[in-house]
């Protein structure tokens, strides 16, 4: 099962963050703007960078959360397929396995009433 990248680290939020502020300095300065100017107006436009930064990490964390529930279940869905291929090609053991399933549940549960 291929395993995805774990969610950006703080570090690889700073970068996106500064490239994309960056890229907002360069195009005011080809437009004309001196440094200073396109700096002070790339920080108005981009506004609350902790809060783009919080809002980076909740969508990564959902993200994460939802490939990681994927995987699970893609997994267990990958493991019953297996269960009933093993079902149809030997169904006289399968049927013993399950019988010696619930005797075992059975004595279990009475034995602890």
């Amino acid at each position: 099962m291929p395993r995805h990248p774990e969610p950006h680290s703080k570090r690889d939020l700073d970068d996106e963050i500064d490239f994309h502020f960056a890229s907002v300095v360069e195009q005011l300065m080809r437009d004309g703007a001196t440094r200073a100017v396109a700096e002070a107006e790339a920080r108005r436009r981009f506004g609350d960078v902790s809060q783009y930064r919080r809002e980076l990490e909740r969508i990564d964390h959902g993200a994460s959360r939802k490939r990681r529930r994927r995987e699970m279940m893609d997994a267990t869905m990958q493991t019953l397929r297996s269960a009933m291929r093993g079902i149809r090609r030997s169904p006289g053991l399968s049927i013993g396995v399950v019988l010696a399933f619930v005797g075992f549940t059975a004595g279990g549960a009475t034995s602890t009433a």
